[in-house]
C-alpha cells in the first residue's frame, strides 16, 4: 500500500517502521478514500465512526449557521487527524461540514479499534496511542489559538494576530495564506467589506503589504 510509505513521516506513525505500519493497518481495518477538490467529506449530521488522517491535501472544517452562511472554522493539513472527538465524546453525528480544499487522500482508522488495543497489546499499537495523545494536544493548541483570534477586540487586532501566527508557521515574514478575501472574512468573523477596508488601512499604516492572498508583515510582535 503506497499510503504506508507516505504517512510514515506523520507524527501519528512516528517510531513505527513501514512493515509495522502495514500490520497496524490490518489491525485497525484501514480504508483509503480519495476526494476531488470541492467534494464534501462529511456533511452536518453524518454518522462518524472513523478517525481520519489526511495523507494528502487540505480539508476545511466549516460551521453553517441557521441562515445557511458558512463560517470557516479550521483547516486540516497533511498529517492532521479529525473525527476521533466524536467517538471520545460518545457522539455519533457530525456537528460541522468538512470539504476538500484540494484533492485529498484520507486514511480511515476504525475509532473503536484504535482506542481499544487487541489482547496481544502489540508495541506498534501502544506507540500509535502515545503518538495520538501528543498530536491531539498539538491540535488542541491550534484550537486555542483559533479562539484567541476570534476574541480579539477589533478587526485590526484579529487580522494582525492571524497574520503574525501564519508568519510563525511559515517561518517567514512573507507568505501566502490559504484563503481568498471572502474566506478570510468568514474565518475571522468579519464582513468582507470591513476586512477589505481594514487591510487597506493596515497597508497605509505600513504594517503590512499584500496582493490578493500574498502578505508581508512589517510590524513586530509588540505592535499587535
Amino acid at each position: 500500500m503506497e499510503e504506508t510509505k507516505l504517512i510514515k513521516k506523520f507524527d501519528l506513525f512516528k517510531k513505527i517502521n513501514e512493515n509495522d505500519v502495514r500490520a497496524l493497518f490490518r489491525c485497525l481495518q484501514v480504508k483509503v478514500n480519495n476526494y476531488k477538490k470541492g467534494d464534501i467529506i462529511l456533511k452536518y449530521g453524518d454518522r462518524v465512526e472513523y478517525t481520519y488522517v489526511i495523507a494528502r491535501g487540505v480539508a476545511r472544517d466549516t460551521i453553517i449557521d441557521k441562515n445557511g452562511n458558512i463560517n470557516t472554522h479550521i483547516d486540516y493539513m497533511e498529517g492532521d487527524i479529525f473525527g476521533l472527538e466524536y467517538y471520545i465524546n460518545n457522539r455519533k453525528l457530525s456537528l460541522s461540514e468538512i470539504r476538500a480544499v484540494s484533492d485529498v487522500t484520507l486514511i480511515l482508522l476504525d475509532s473503536f479499534r484504535l482506542l481499544n488495543p487487541c489482547e496481544n497489546s502489540c508495541f506498534r499499537h501502544t506507540q500509535v496511542l502515545q503518538n495520538l495523545i501528543i498530536q491531539l494536544n498539538c491540535q488542541n493548541l491550534t484550537l486555542i489559538r483559533r479562539v484567541k483570534e476570534l476574541t480579539k477586540n477589533s478587526s485590526k487586532e484579529k487580522i494582525l494576530y492571524y497574520l503574525y501566527n501564519v508568519s510563525l508557521e511559515k517561518k517567514s515574514d512573507e507568505f501566502d495564506i490559504p484563503f481568498n478575501r471572502q474566506e478570510l472574512a468568514s474565518y475571522l468573523g468579519l464582513e468582507r467589506s470591513a476586512l477589505s477596508k481594514e487591510i487597506s488601512n493596515l497597508q497605509k499604516e505600513q504594517l503590512i503589504e499584500c496582493h490578493k492572498n500574498h502578505f508581508k508583515i512589517l510590524f513586530k510582535k509588540g505592535e499587535i
